[in-house]
This record gives C-alpha cells, sequence and structure tokens, in this order.
C-alpha cells in the first residue's frame, strides 16, 4: 500500500506527539527513548516536507525553495546546540564556592 506525502507527515505528527508525551515520564532511560521516538519523527519531517513542497510550488521556484528548505534544517539542527552551551555542566553545578 502506498501512501502520499501530507498522510505521512501526518503520522509524523502522531510520532511526535507520543515522542513528547513519554518524554514527560521522570525516568531518564525513558526520557531517552521519548527523545529516539521525537529524532525519528524529525527525520521523516526532513524528507516529506521538503518532497511536498515541492510537489506544489511552481517550476521556477523550486531552486529557491529547496535552498531555503535546506537553510531551515541546518537551522533548526544548530539552534538547540547553541542554546545547548547556556545549561550548565552537573560539575559546575556541585562545586562550593
Amino acid at each position: 500500500m502506498r501512501f502520499g506525502k501530507w498522510t505521512m507527515i501526518l503520522v509524523c505528527n502522531v510520532i511526535m506527539i507520543t515522542g513528547c508525551l513519554i518524554t514527560l515520564y521522570d525516568d531518564i532511560w525513558v526520557i531517552f527513548a521519548g527523545k529516539f521516538v521525537i529524532g525519528l519523527a524529525i527525520g521523516g519531517y526532513t524528507v516529506y516536507c521538503p518532497n511536498f513542497i515541492y510537489e506544489i510550488i511552481p517550476g521556477e521556484l523550486k531552486s529557491q525553495v529547496g535552498g531555503v528548505c535546506n537553510f531551515i534544517v541546518t537551522l533548526g539542527i544548530f539552534l538547540p546546540a547553541l542554546f545547548g552551551l547556556a545549561i550548565p555542566d552537573a560539575e559546575d553545578l556541585d562545586k562550593d564556592d
């Protein structure tokens, strides 16, 4: 059975919500599992969303939109890593000054 890109985007939405709900549990290994599930959904988004966009835009805009899609994915990877720099390390929290 073949599913369309829009249907697969909706499936990724369900997977993302499931992963977010899993991360609400108060156990580190369950949170890791939830983050893994979220990563699967994000991987699906990076495949299906650009392909869906390429199907609905006019042909003369495909190269510009392709560059924007790649930039947004790169920005989505870079910004959380940048925000993670502000989180202190555990050994910094344990120091008694």
